[in-house]
């Protein structure tokens, strides 16, 4: 792999840009925490064609099969990109990383793409993974396009001593420029970008810091941080998000903007207060500026609702259809079974109203004494392994 580049250090200027703010997209149109420099570039909008079809897909997930360069066929931490109509050759792409047996030494970013969503391969000429790591690991990459550039942006996190986050871009898909480093922080401070293209022409990234505790922090020691850039590499300082779920600990997020609906969507991964993040669900959180949010009270989906993920749901996915109000959604998650975890990835396809409904009845936050009775019953072999999880988290 080529050695990284690095971006500029970000120049931040604290004011209100008040020409070419869109006030009517319902977007936050303060530009405190842009770096400074020319005009935004205007999005570049398609009339999107309504979701592909696959035989049997619905609501209840469906486990897929994947290719993965280790043979495994586990993937965890997907991302998609579903263009409006097919960009060289597919409309659905998806960046997620191997972790077979939760071995960190496979969690490199690898590309896939699909044509009814149940079955990934890498794109024809790609050999995956795209990055590997000099030290340390890598983890949590999200993927999008830049209309501009007509590029794919790849973004993922690399840990040793701290965190970073990392570039890579393709005119094509296939040829990747080197890796460009974007972002520096500290240990746990970059977990779960989630990058977003406004529909001015600026962008958004939002990152989970768990601080010194990491897998095991609590909602006091949780922080949830948004990053603005006029051109997805320059980042502007962290500002503060509001987002809670009481009981709960949010761990990892994807963010998309559905300016159909005005608002942006989250699908948030937490786990119980006073547990840790070894067995997560997933809800679903919208805001009208990407600061302020509102969770749903009910998880989308929870362990022991698919048996390929019965003991966690992780970081998850999703395309939202205007044309038809309909979404798809690609969970990842894990069974713990003879001592180690072993990943999946399913789907599932929502009408709007229908997955709205399903999360807005609440249910009771598992309770630390449930958890605790659940870790005694483990064979001692799943106890070392829950154990290994949360020490190194993906």
């Amino acid at each position: 792999m080529s050695a990284p580049t690095r971006a500029g250090t970000p120049k931040v200027i604290r004011r209100l840009l008040v020409t070419g703010c869109v006030t009517l997209l319902a977007i936050d149109c303060a530009t405190d925490g842009l770096p400074s420099g020319p005009p935004l570039v205007p999005a570049i909008s398609e009339t999107d064609e309504p979701p592909p079809r696959a035989d049997g897909i619905s609501a209840k997930p469906i486990v897929l099969r994947a290719v993965t360069y280790d043979e495994s066929g586990e993937l965890v931490h997907p991302d998609a990109f579903v263009f409006p109509h097919a960009w060289h050759g597919k409309r659905r792409w998806f960046a997620a990383t191997p972790y077979p047996r939760g071995d960190p030494l496979y969690e490199n970013p690898s590309l896939f793409v699909t044509g009814n969503g149940l079955e990934w391969a890498p794109p024809p000429g790609v050999t995956n993974p795209l990055a590997t790591p000099t030290q340390g690991y890598l983890s949590d990459p999200d993927i999008i396009h830049d209309p501009v550039s007509d590029e794919l942006f790849m973004y993922y996190r690399a840990y040793w001593a701290g965190d970073q986050i990392f570039l890579r871009r393709s005119s094509d898909g296939v040829n990747w420029k080197p890796p460009t480093l974007v972002l520096e922080g500290e240990r746990n401070s970059l977990i779960s970008p989630a990058v977003v293209r406004e529909l001015d022409g600026s962008w958004r990234m939002w990152t989970v810091d768990a601080g010194t505790y990491g897998c095991r922090a609590q909602p006091t020691d949780i922080r949830l941080g948004q990053r603005r850039s006029r051109d997805g590499i320059t980042w502007g300082d962290s500002r503060e998000v509001n987002l809670s779920i009481a009981g709960w600990v949010p761990w990892h997020w994807d963010v998309q903007y559905i300016s159909a609906k005005n608002e942006y969507w989250s699908l948030v991964t937490a786990y119980p207060e006073h547990h840790d993040c070894s067995r997560t669900s997933v809800f679903l959180a919208t805001s009208v500026n990407g600061s302020d949010w509102t969770v749903f009270p009910s998880p989308l989906l929870g362990p022991d609702q698919v048996s390929a993920m019965r003991d966690m749901v992780y970081r998850s996915t999703f395309r939202y259809y205007p044309a038809t109000d309909e979404v798809s959604v690609w969970f990842s998650g894990a069974r713990l079974e003879d001592g180690s975890y072993h990943y999946a990835l399913a789907m599932a396809h929502y009408g709007a109203a229908e997955l709205l409904r399903g999360v807005s009845v609440a249910m009771a936050v598992p309770s630390a004494t449930i958890a605790d009775r659940r870790l005694r019953e483990r064979s001692a072999a799943d106890q070392a392994a829950i154990a290994a999880f949360v020490d190194h988290f993906p």
